[in-house]
């Protein structure tokens, strides 16, 4: 098979192929006899007709079934013998089937960048803290007397700061609800200040059965711009209110919670918590500052088929701010081509962080075997609570099982990288 190979750009190649004609005139026979077996043409009986008359009906048919044969076979030799790493689908451009001749195509691709990275041990790093104060035990304590509560429902007086209100809203902005603006038997605890600013304050007083008109205005510097800065006007129905008795932090409330002796047992449990949270909190922060000292020491420009596909995966699974129904077309538009924009920088990024990662683990012969995906899909199929053999023949029919490769190959770079950064 000969192979030719013009580098249209960067990344794009372009390979002519030649397969000899003794194969691929070999094949298209084949082809045209499993046509005429299947096939009836009048005059002839089935399986009799003579190949110039098969090639007046069905021609086109069977050259692209020989193209369908040959072609994923050619490309994958053509690849592998000049060590063409491609990176998404190739495109037949132009074929050419004559008899008598080899068979030419023409085959567009595009090939992963040769890049050279920089020294990647050795970054250095600030060091971050894993003390645990004696505030952050108090507030885990705090927190979990919140939530270990006794509550009851109280009918004869109204709501008051610490109880926990159950309320069904309905949100309008100038008389016309708008999407997400709407929920039911909604929690609220009165003080704790989760809610909007002004949400919960409006609601000191109510009692159970009562309607109230809450008048919120929007912060301008929300992240949902959609809403940002509106006046909103929620309709809460109140069905009930509870008060909220909170325990005594003591070895009894200690030995309640599960298998602690007494409160000092419990503050050690917290104090190990915390510590470990922050020890891992740390270890991702560690994490993106080495990728992004990487980015900033290895710039290139991705392949623009890659990032098309992150991109659009990044679009298919990005979930917008609920936006009124009033919004203007322009807003909207406006909206959405800097959502998109933001979207198209982030996809870029990825892929060249994929990339570096990628060529990483080759230099250092970092290696994901069969068996750790097959774990981390026993994981998946565990908490969605799906068979896994199942799952992982759905995953090895689409790009899943592959992806769950790479994200695993990914992390065992960073956990590699970290063994070898310096904190300053």
């Amino acid at each position: 098979m000969k192979v030719e190979i013009t580098k249209v750009d960067e990344y794009k190649r372009r390979l002519s192929i030649e397969i000899p004609n003794e194969i691929a005139s070999k094949e298209l026979s084949k082809v045209y006899q499993e046509i005429n077996q299947k096939t009836e043409i009048r005059g002839f009986r089935k399986g009799k007709a003579p190949r110039k008359i098969l090639e007046q009906y069905y021609k086109k048919d069977a050259e692209i079934k020989l193209l369908q044969r040959l072609v994923p076979q050619a490309c994958d030799e053509a690849f592998k013998k000049n060590n063409l790493k491609i990176v998404g689908e190739y495109l037949l451009e132009e074929y050419a089937i004559k008899a008598g001749e080899a068979l030419k195509l023409n085959i567009s691709v595009e090939v992963k960048p040769e890049i050279t990275l920089k020294d990647y041990k050795g970054i250095k790093i600030q060091k971050k803290p894993v003390d645990v104060s004696q505030e952050e035990i108090d507030n885990a304590l705090t927190q979990i007397q919140h939530e270990n509560a006794e509550v009851k429902s109280v009918e004869s007086r109204s709501a008051q700061k610490g109880d926990e209100i159950i309320i069904d809203f309905k949100g309008k902005i100038d008389g016309k609800p708008f999407k997400g603006g709407e929920g039911k038997d909604f929690k609220v605890i009165l003080g704790e200040g989760k809610m909007i600013e002004g949400f919960e304050y409006q609601l000191l007083g109510v009692k159970i059965r009562d309607r109230k008109e809450v008048e919120i205005l929007y912060p301008k510097d929300s992240p949902n711009q959609a809403l940002a800065g509106k006046k909103i006007v929620f309709e809460a129905l109140v069905k009930d209110v509870k008060e909220r008795i909170l325990l005594p932090l003591d070895d009894e409330f200690a030995k309640d919670l599960g298998n602690y002796n007494d409160l000092n047992a419990l503050k050690d449990k917290i104090r190990e918590d915390v510590r470990v949270a922050k020890e891992n909190y740390n270890k991702f922060i560690y994490q993106k500052e080495i990728v992004e000292k990487l980015l900033e020491e290895n710039p290139f420009t991705p392949p623009p088929s890659l990032v098309n596909r992150e991109f659009e995966f990044l679009k298919k699974n990005f979930t917008p701010n609920s936006s009124p129904s009033e919004a203007s077309e322009t807003d909207s538009g406006s909206e959405r081509k800097k959502v998109e924009q933001e979207l198209l920088e982030k996809a870029n990024k990825r892929v060249r962080e994929s990339i570096i990662l990628e060529k990483i683990a080759e230099e250092e012969k970092i290696e994901v075997e069969d068996k750790e995906v097959d774990e981390e899909i026993k994981k998946r199929a565990e908490s969605a609570n799906q068979n896994f053999t199942s799952l992982k023949h759905l995953f090895k029919q689409s790009e899943a099982y592959e992806a769950i490769r790479n994200k695993i190959r990914e992390e065992k770079v960073l956990n590699f990288l970290l063994d070898y950064f310096i904190i300053t």
